[in-house]
């Protein structure tokens, strides 16, 4: 398990630039570097975008905290906490040459991290408001193609493929998920948060393409609500 980061006090009451600033450099010394974060680009680039910004309005006081923050009015999808979006990142070994495909993208947030540190990013999300907003906050990087995605099972991407894919929405039940793994290139590394059925809980892990086979790591255990769209339906029995 993670190291706890020291807690915080959340408040409701407007936050100053500054103050969000020093919440910023707190979370990447606080809750990032104690819980192996070591790639420096990576920890550079979380220390200067804005996460505030990818939040609910409302949740703008959360950005920092060991929590997850909303990213609508409605909470039905949620930034994941710094740490796990940081290890996440870390493990898909991004680089100039890197391929990256960010599905379920929501506001943009960990495309605006990684957006820098590869040579192409695909972000693809299936909420339309999700993707006006993240083409707004993400218009400064002229590396970013957008894909609206119908679904959760959409084919659209098939046609493409990417030597790092990171699932950006915690999920149980994902239709997509097999013909994601067709799209890596040898070698390449999918990153993902995904619930345990033996632990009950959300679990980072990664799918690294070894010829034919798929080599799967766990990470660590996490905390996020599944959206209602990527939980499983129980079955029905008589």
């Amino acid at each position: 398990m993670p190291k706890k980061a020291a807690p915080k006090q959340a408040s409701n009451q407007p936050t100053s630039p500054n103050i969000f600033a020093q919440a910023r450099a707190a979370m990447v010394e606080g809750q990032l570097r104690p819980n192996k974060i070591t790639n420096p680009a990576l920890l550079a680039r979380f220390g200067q975008v804005a996460r505030e910004d990818f939040t609910s309005p409302t949740a703008q006081h959360l950005a920092y905290l060991d929590q997850p923050a909303p990213m609508d009015a409605a909470h039905s999808r949620h930034l994941q906490v710094p740490m796990a979006t940081a290890r996440l990142l870390q493990e898909l070994n991004l680089t100039p040459q890197t391929r990256l495909l960010v599905l379920q993208g929501g506001t943009g947030y960990s495309a605006a991290i990684a957006a820098p540190l590869v040579g192409r990013l695909v972000y693809a999300e299936s909420d339309e408001t999700m993707l006006k907003s993240a083409q707004n906050l993400l218009k400064s990087y002229p590396n970013i193609a957008y894909q609206s995605i119908q679904s959760n099972s959409d084919t659209a991407l098939l046609a493409h493929y990417f030597n790092a894919i990171l699932i950006d929405t915690p999920f149980e039940h994902l239709p997509i998920f097999q013909s994601l793994t067709t799209m890596l290139d040898e070698g390449g590394i999918l990153a993902a948060t995904r619930l345990n059925s033996n632990t009950g809980l959300p679990t980072l892990f990664t799918l690294t393409k070894r010829g034919k086979k798929l080599i799967e790591k766990d990470i660590t255990e996490t905390k996020i609500p599944i959206p209602t769209a990527y939980q499983a339906t129980p079955a029905f029995h008589f």
